[in-house]
């Protein structure tokens, strides 16, 4: 099934690739639109990092060129896989106000320097998306928001891939 969805939404995602740069002139090599400009990859280590922080690098980004980033939070990168969290992951973790209050900040941020954002939240984000251990909804994945250009608003597609029966 998950095939059939990927094989009928293919053209529609490439025909939009190609209708996206038909109304694009000479001009626009000089002021490229933001979706044609560098994006960049912004690790988070967690929610212990403090807002204005953050901020200041993707306004620091968007001064810098860049048309947007990839926000990912990406716990415990780079640490021994037996050595305790660096912080609280009870108030700093995936999911808490904490977490929530940083996001708010980087999606708010993104806004106000008109960059693009785009953020995963899934199964290798803060180590995992929160679910009781041996849940059904460990084994479920979300795409969403795909944006087809020849439309007029985006289209919102969720598409909810099972990875095993229950």
């Amino acid at each position: 099934m998950t095939y059939l969805v990927w094989y009928l939404l293919l053209p529609l995602v490439a025909s939009s690739s190609v209708l996206q740069f038909q109304d694009e002139s000479p001009d626009t090599f000089k002021n490229p639109r933001v979706e044609s400009l560098p994006k960049f990859r912004y690790w988070l280590p967690d929610a212990s990092v403090a807002v204005e922080a953050v901020q200041r690098d993707i306004s620091d980004l968007a001064s810098a060129g860049a048309g947007g980033l990839e926000f990912v939070p990406f716990y415990f990168y780079g640490n021994p896989s037996d050595a305790p969290p660096p912080t609280d992951w009870n108030k700093f973790g995936f999911g808490t106000p904490a977490f929530s209050n940083l996001f708010d900040g980087a999606l708010q941020a993104a806004a106000d320097n008109s960059i693009l954002m785009d953020f995963s939240m899934g199964a290798s984000e803060g180590q995992g998306t929160p679910a009781t251990a041996g849940s059904p909804r460990r084994a479920m994945h979300l795409v969403c928001n795909i944006q087809l250009a020849f439309l007029d608003q985006p289209l919102m597609i969720i598409i909810v891939r099972m990875y095993y029966s229950f």
